[in-house]
């Protein structure tokens, strides 16, 4: 059987459960530790199709860095041949930071989050001009 080709992107997923409240008067608390998570919907989709004894190789760029490493194994370990996996020294990998309350799940891209931030405070040193229509 031909191997499958995964094109695409490849992060790690920062899970950040909300603290629990383990009775009534919320004086008892259990603070879940944070867990990282291999992600990203292509490389989400490689593993699942490794899962299934498929044979699957992944094509794309991470960091050198600690995410970078993390991903690698991960994939190795289920089974994605990563011999076109690129890691380039001059990219950090993308965190994606997922906070988990009791009633919701918000995802926040780290990397979105600077640009925004950057965005933000670009515009608080601008005169607040309204979009001509």
């Amino acid at each position: 059987m031909r191997d499958i080709y995964v094109v695409g992107d490849a992060n790690v997923d920062i899970i950040v459960p909300y603290p629990r409240f383990l009775n009534e008067e919320r004086t008892l608390v259990d603070y879940p530790n944070p867990e990282l998570v291999g992600g990203g919907t292509s490389a989400n989709t490689a593993v699942a199709l490794a899962k299934l004894g498929l044979p699957v190789s992944f094509l794309g760029t991470i960091g050198d860095d600690q995410y970078g490493k993390y991903i690698q194994k991960d994939f190795k370990e289920q089974g994605v041949n990563t011999a076109d996996l690129i890691a380039d020294p001059k990219l950090n990998t993308v965190g994606v930071f997922a906070f988990i309350p009791p009633e919701c799940l918000w995802y926040m891209t780290h990397l979105h989050a600077q640009k925004l931030l950057r965005y933000l405070k670009k515009l608080m040193k601008q005169e607040y001009r309204p979009p001509l229509i």
